[in-house]
């Protein structure tokens, strides 16, 4: 279950209220509210007296997420119910509110497995092209010889897996493996073997073929298995010079393809990257937004979703952050940091995105249509949100609201980011 947090005040922010200024040399008496006066947490979890927050294991301990339930035993975690048992297959995985198999968000049927968050046909050997006398295994995809998988250095000659001198080599265009040495040898076995820059070609109107050299592939790098064209400049495969189709490998000079995104290699992508994140079926490399994506710099980028584009890696920053221009460092001219609405967002960090044009008070969807340190914060009572200016609770309480609402107070809902506190102001009432 979630935490009910109930925020009496200014019993949930940090206040330091003066008991007079009773004077005991250079030093003045305070008192200070503590942040868990009010708050009410689901057991076992306990408020944190550092920031106000519901935590399994109190101080320093872990925020849960709705649908989650806390445990002490053996060590504090977080963990849903529903799930607990739940045993998701075909990459789906298991929803904290529900306890429901789901992709995306909603379950596969039958005979479908989850890609990319998407149920597609449970057809492993959809697209899959196998080299000489090897066949694709429905079971698992992949090209067997006899229901073997050859090892490297192995052909599948009969039915069996034999040692092959060839097995492995891609040779260019009119140019044929020698098993005698392994080697491409032009036009034929007993050809002369070509070198790099040189192509196995009919030079000019002659019909006999011979090592023709060219410079196209000087500043050219093909991936494992392919090969330069030096006719043409272009990343070839096997002896026909075919250019192999996204999502397709040269191997043994053939191109195959498959899925190279499996239901176990999908599930390891999100359990270990979180939210975004999806395995890249061109290339099998987990990436934030899947297909197409990227992979986030670590320490410096955060795979995040804004409105509904799809998941991308934005610069993480720091709000109201800024150099002599006035611009938040961490962002792109013309960007600003903004805070995401999930709450609390311990694990969240702020990202940058290009600046709105919405001003103070402005009606607003989602915060980056605000103008620059600005918040698209709710209303009381259910009403609309509106832009609002961002404030710092670590600073001094006159400095929170400078520049903002006359009459503002930086509110207790409290945000945290990168280790700071943050709020936005708003006129009480307003």
């Amino acid at each position: 279950m979630t935490s009910r947090i109930r925020w009496l005040g200014f019993a949930a922010i940090v206040a330091t209220l003066s008991a007079g200024a009773i004077a005991c040399g250079s030093n003045t008496e305070q008192i200070v509210l503590p942040l868990c006066e009010g708050v009410i947490c689901d057991d076992p979890m306990v408020c944190d007296p550092t920031d106000g927050y519901c935590k399994c294991g109190g101080e320093g301990g872990i925020p849960c997420k709705p649908g989650e339930s806390c445990t002490l035993d053996p060590a504090p975690q977080c963990y849903s119910p529903k799930c607990q048992f739940a045993e998701c297959t075909r990459g789906e995985s298991c929803d904290p509110l529900t306890g429901d198999c789901v992709c995306g968000q909603q379950a596969c049927a039958d005979g479908e497995v989850c890609v990319n968050q998407q149920c597609k046909a449970n057809n492993l050997c959809l697209g899959v092209k196998c080299g000489t006398g090897l066949d694709c295994d429905p079971e698992d995809g992949d090209c067997k010889c006899g229901g073997v998988s050859c090892e490297a250095g192995e052909a599948c000659s009969d039915g069996k897996c034999t040692l092959d001198p060839c097995a492995g080599v891609n040779c260019d265009k009119n140019s044929v493996c020698n098993p005698a040495d392994g080697q491409c040898h032009c036009d034929t076995i007993n050809g002369p073997i070509c070198r790099g820059g040189e192509a196995c070609a009919k030079n000019g109107n002659s019909t006999v073929f011979e090592c023709i050299s060219s410079d196209k592939c000087s500043s050219v790098s093909c991936v494992d298995g392919e090969y330069c064209d030096p006719v043409d400049g272009k990343c070839k495969c096997g002896v026909d010079g075919i250019e192999c189709g996204p999502g397709d490998s040269c191997v043994n000079g053939e191109c195959r393809g498959g899925t190279r995104c499996t239901s176990e290699k999908i599930q390891a992508c999100r359990d270990s990257n979180g939210a975004g994140w999806e395995c890249d079926p061109n290339d099998g490399v987990c990436k934030c937004g899947g297909i197409g994506g990227n992979v986030c710099v670590a320490d410096a980028q955060t795979c995040t979703q804004v409105k509904t584009a799809p998941y991308a890696c934005l610069m993480d920053c720091k709000p109201r952050e800024v150099d002599e221009t006035g611009a938040n460092p961490s962002c792109a001219q013309g960007e600003s940091c903004y805070i995401p609405f999930v709450r609390p967002i311990d694990a969240w960090p702020a990202y940058c995105f290009p600046t709105g044009t919405k001003g103070e008070g402005v009606a607003c969807a989602d915060s980056t249509e605000c103008s620059a340190n600005l918040f698209c914060a709710p209303a009381g009572g259910g009403g609309a949100r509106k832009c609002r200016m961002v404030c710092d609770h670590d600073v001094d309480e006159w400095e929170r609201c400078v520049g903002g609402p006359v009459g503002s107070e930086c509110t207790s809902e409290i945000w945290k980011v990168g280790g700071k506190r943050f709020g936005y102001c708003a006129v009480p009432s307003a």
